[in-house]
């Protein structure tokens, strides 16, 4: 089944690049991320979960960001079992709830301006000290 083949059911709405996703996200219950080819950065992901929605990709969709599969998100690579994590998530409010809870956490530590502006600072201030102390010299 294909995208277009979705599209005719009632019950899914296929939005591609949405402009504004928070409107998106009041209608919806979860992300799904079915990415099975592809390169880049993956925000989309991140913005989901910031938005409380849980979120079923494949490794490849989620591939560099720093989520463990059953705890922030669901990763299945298989149609078979990516079809069944979203129908998963649909039917478990317990599980939808977990999701929500660990993966905004998750985007708050990791993701958040504010943290990666710290970590940044720090790396910053840890160069400029092995400069000083290798060279002596105040930067």
């Amino acid at each position: 089944m294909d995208i277009q083949e979705l599209a005719c059911d009632s019950r899914i709405q296929v939005i591609a690049n949405p402009d504004d996703m928070s409107e998106v996200a009041k209608e919806s219950i979860m992300t799904v991320v079915p990415l099975r080819a592809g390169s880049g950065t993956r925000l989309k992901i991140p913005h989901s979960m910031a938005m409380g929605l849980p979120v079923v990709s494949t490794s490849l969709g989620c591939e560099g960001l720093s989520v463990v599969d059953g705890l922030h998100l669901l990763i299945r690579d298989e149609p078979q079992q990516f079809a069944e994590a979203v129908l998963q998530i649909s039917a478990d409010a317990d599980l939808r709830h977990k999701l929500r809870v660990n993966s905004r956490q998750l985007v708050e530590e990791k993701y958040d301006w504010h943290s990666i502006f710290t970590r940044y600072e720090i790396e910053l201030f840890s160069v400029q000290g092995e400069l000083q102390w290798k060279t002596g010299k105040s930067i």
